[in-house]
């Protein structure tokens, strides 16, 4: 398997075990990737936009966005004390 590719396996989990598993992969290839801070805070802005683009696929726009904005609420007040 290539170290490069992340695979999480699946089978009868819950949401709840799927998401933590997602999170774990997530937080791997983060903590494999980035170099520094602002490293880390780019992924995160890529990884939202994927969000963004996954939940207007799945959930429609009206759905997609009203998901979008509650998380990307939460994110600002995570990530405001951090901007300089």
């Amino acid at each position: 398997m290539n170290k490069g590719i992340y695979v999480l396996i699946i089978k009868t989990q819950t949401a709840e075990d799927k998401l933590t598993g997602f999170f774990d992969m997530l937080m791997n290839f983060v903590e494999k990737s980035s170099q520094s801070s602002e490293d880390r805070l780019l992924i995160g802005g890529a990884m939202m936009s994927i969000a963004t683009l996954l939940y207007h696929d799945e959930l429609g726009n009206a759905d997609g966005n009203t998901l979008f904005d509650n998380n990307a609420v939460d994110f600002i007040k995570v990530i405001k004390p951090t901007i300089h």
